[in-house]
């Protein structure tokens, strides 16, 4: 009888480990929206090509070269005033022969409307962590070579983006530093040649994966801070801390049945309960998942008692 529980556990652990591994794949994931500008001015020279063409190229060369944990997409502007934006390449994971093609159907013309398209890239990646649960890292990474048309917008984006905790990268082609956005976000590179894209492009995606970890020392510091404090507060920091806003930019969060409620009609003078935990499993395909699994794993149980039995 003793083999038959081992053989029991052994299938148990086999299981569970599926589940939950499969679960954590499905919200830890790096994320990256490219946001290519294809106005008109787009077709000017750059060396030997295009701008336009050194930016397809450049893309190429250094997304085709991301680790499969990394979900990549890309956004052109400007598109049709009307009906929906279409993604260039939707927010996923890379597949590398439908992204080259999709990257050769980009094309010049038209204006400049930066910020109406920074909102929209940004939203996308917020919808994108609220359904990893607030895991995983968050940028948006974009190539122009103009002044925006609608600067008042880019203005108004900008801090909040920035607020959202979205890392906001910036790549001048063959404009300079007098970009409106040089100095608001986290980094700004020019380009004056298509050696110099690649370069920008590679270094800026280096650079925001590399401040993904923290060096010993900086992990150091972080303990020796967290060191006096209790249990208790170190989970209310890291719980505020993980409680990003994921509603989208210019709009207010969602207020739930309970908040609406006034303190009587949830208690009336009882004490405050703390926030309970979102649960993992409430979002995404996860769950269905690991209830299929479990459903899985008591048929098996059935049938090999029945077999040893």
């Amino acid at each position: 009888m003793i083999w038959k529980h081992a053989l029991l556990a052994l299938i148990f652990t086999c299981f569970c480990s599926t589940a939950f591994a499969e679960e954590q794949l499905q919200v830890d994931h790096d994320n990256i929206v490219v946001l290519v500008d294809t106005s008109g001015s787009m077709s000017a020279r750059f060396g030997q090509t295009s701008r336009m063409d050194s930016a397809k190229s450049a893309m190429k060369f250094v997304l085709g070269k991301l680790d499969k944990n990394t979900h990549v997409g890309i956004l052109k502007f400007p598109q049709s005033a009307f009906g929906n934006v279409n993604w260039t390449y939707p927010l996923g994971p890379i597949n590398q022969e439908k992204m080259f093609k999709a990257i050769d159907t980009l094309t010049h013309g038209g204006a400049t409307p930066l910020g109406k398209y920074m909102k929209y890239a940004t939203d996308e990646l917020i919808k994108k962590r609220k359904k990893q649960l607030n895991y995983g890292t968050y940028r948006l990474l974009i190539l122009t070579d103009g002044a925006a048309q609608d600067a008042g917008l880019v203005q108004k984006w900008t801090p909040e983006i920035l607020a959202r905790g979205i890392r906001l990268d910036v790549i001048g082609v063959g404009m300079g530093n007098e970009h409106v956005l040089a100095k608001r976000a986290h980094s700004y590179r020019t380009a004056d040649n298509p050696q110099a894209l690649k370069r920008s492009i590679e270094s800026a995606i280096a650079e925001i994966s590399a401040s993904d970890f923290a060096s010993p020392e900086q992990e150091a510091e972080v303990f020796a801070l967290l060191a006096p404090l209790s249990i208790g507060q170190a989970t209310q920091m890291i719980d505020a801390l993980a409680d990003m806003p994921n509603h989208p930019l210019g709009e207010r969060p969602a207020v739930s049945v309970d908040a609406k409620k006034s303190p009587t009609q949830v208690g009336g003078n009882q004490p405050h309960q703390p926030r309970q935990k979102h649960n993992q499993q409430d979002d995404g395909g996860g769950s269905f998942l690991i209830i299929f699994l479990c459903l899985l794993f008591f048929i098996c149980i059935g049938f090999f008692l029945k077999l040893l039995g």
